[in-house]
């Protein structure tokens, strides 16, 4: 009697496995199968009908359904002002430079899923990195060093502290910025070597874009004259 019932078991699994691959592909499968465990003696199973609104889970394993979180996305020009983003607006970004106009302006696009973010150039496969600069990988209060905007291919995990470009030899991040919905400020943030993100400063000096983390210390480094600048996002109509 037990070598009769391992027999029936390993029968009814076979045709199980086959059928219930096949179940994924056509639901008349299912209706098979349960004939096939009621000619073994099995009880038949239940089928698992779909939930809308989200994800349908086994309930056999008390899993419940999630509706799925629609993240903030948006297009447009990030505007250059003067100090903070209620001050004088220079003009657009354009990458590395200030343009005077939106259609001279680099147009780009981002989605907020998280606290940092990263920034797409509309039409291409590009996005917004810093990179790190000639005197050293990290930033922060009292330091000279200093980083630079630029647009690249590859993409970094948020947090984990910059990626090397063994192509072009340099250090950037990709994850490290962020958008208040409330004024629309864009805020750049760099993650330096002890694992921590520190926010950056936005300095113009020469027509041309720094992030450092003490814009007193990078003035006195260059000796020239450097403007305290704020990004704000606008978007597109």
């Amino acid at each position: 009697m037990k070598a009769t019932s391992l027999v029936l078991f390993l029968v009814y699994l076979t045709f199980a496995l086959a059928l219930s691959n096949k179940e994924k592909e056509n639901p008349a499968a299912g209706q098979r199968r349960n004939e096939l465990l009621k000619k073994l003696g099995l009880r038949p199973e239940a089928r698992q009908q779909p939930q809308a609104g989200g994800v349908n889970l086994n309930d056999d394993l008390k899993m419940k359904t999630f509706a799925v979180h629609k993240p903030v996305i948006s297009k447009g020009y990030i505007g250059v002002h003067k100090e903070s983003i209620a001050g004088p607006l220079l003009g657009y970004l354009d990458c590395y430079k200030v343009v005077p106009t939106k259609n001279e302006a680099t147009l780009y696009s981002f989605t907020v899923s998280g606290p940092v973010m990263e920034i797409q150039v509309v039409g291409s496969q590009e996005r917004m990195a810093v990179v790190a600069g000639p005197l050293g990988n990290d930033v922060g209060p009292y330091s000279k060093n200093f980083h630079l905007p630029r647009h690249t291919q590859f993409s970094s995990i948020p947090g984990s502290g910059p990626n090397h470009d063994k192509l072009q030899a340099y250090l950037y991040e990709t994850s490290v910025f962020s958008h208040s919905p409330d004024g629309g400020e864009i805020e750049v943030q760099w993650v330096n070597t002890n694992g921590q993100y520190t926010n950056t400063e936005i300095a113009l000096m020469d027509d041309r874009i720094y992030y450092t983390g003490d814009i007193s210390a990078f003035r006195s480094y260059t000796n020239m004259k450097v403007d305290h600048l704020a990004f704000k996002w606008n978007p597109a109509h």
